[in-house]
């Protein structure tokens, strides 16, 4: 709905949603920029010549679930860390190449000033595969020394940088295709570390295998 003139509240209330859900391109960044509950709902920003910067979206207990922004690197020099109001990092967006998409940032959780954000990569179908992490591993030292009657492989968040909430499915080399799989556990930690496990081989229990494996991971 478009409204011509000026427009008075006769009442007072409070506005869940921006008036300005348009795109706004923010001059250079040379510091920290901090997103206002009301800012434009997609921000295009830069930071070239002025290194790496952040931006740093709303304290999540002040805004309604559901709140959400777009924020696309437009340089072509540095990248930009999006973070949440208690300084963890989202969503690292580089300037140039494949995975340089706009991320949609949606709040599911306002329980606190860093609050808990889903993250989007806003891109074409047919390049939806560029913004996934692939991460090898091999059958033997990718699983380390078994412990406790258990082989254990984790990849961190720091690696994978897809946040604290990725999609993720585990697939196992067979000849020359890839299989998906199920394991003994699969657990995603509360980081966004990611904790594989199988058995190992146990010469006292014959049912007890060693059940290490080759294959990959993904993770969007």
């Amino acid at each position: 709905m478009d409204i011509k003139g000026d427009l008075k509240l006769k009442r007072t209330g409070l506005a869940e949603r921006r008036f300005d859900q348009g795109l706004i391109t923010l001059p250079v960044l040379a510091a920290a920029y901090n997103v206002l509950r009301h800012s434009h709902a997609w921000l295009e920003v830069a930071t070239d010549g002025n290194g790496a910067q952040d931006v740093i979206l709303p304290d999540a207990s002040t805004l309604p679930l559901g709140y959400k922004i777009v924020v696309h690197n437009v340089g072509s020099v540095d990248n930009i860390s999006v973070k949440d109001n208690g300084g963890g990092l989202l969503k690292l967006l580089i300037p140039a190449g494949v995975d340089n998409y706009a991320y949609e940032f949606v709040l599911y959780n306002n329980g606190s000033p860093a609050g808990g954000w889903y993250v989007w990569a806003l891109d074409d179908f047919d390049t939806q595969v560029a913004s996934r992490y692939v991460h090898p591993f091999n059958a033997t030292s990718d699983w380390g020394a078994a412990a406790l009657g258990y082989y254990s492989h984790a990849l961190l968040e720091s690696v994978h940088t897809r946040g604290p909430n990725p999609i993720f499915q585990i697939f196992e080399t067979v000849g020359s295709d890839f299989v998906s799989v199920a394991l003994d556990q699969a657990k995603m930690n509360a980081s966004g570390d990611v904790t594989l496990r199988v058995t190992a081989g146990d010469a006292e229990d014959a049912a007890d295998i060693d059940a290490r494996f080759a294959g990959k991971m993904i993770l969007i």
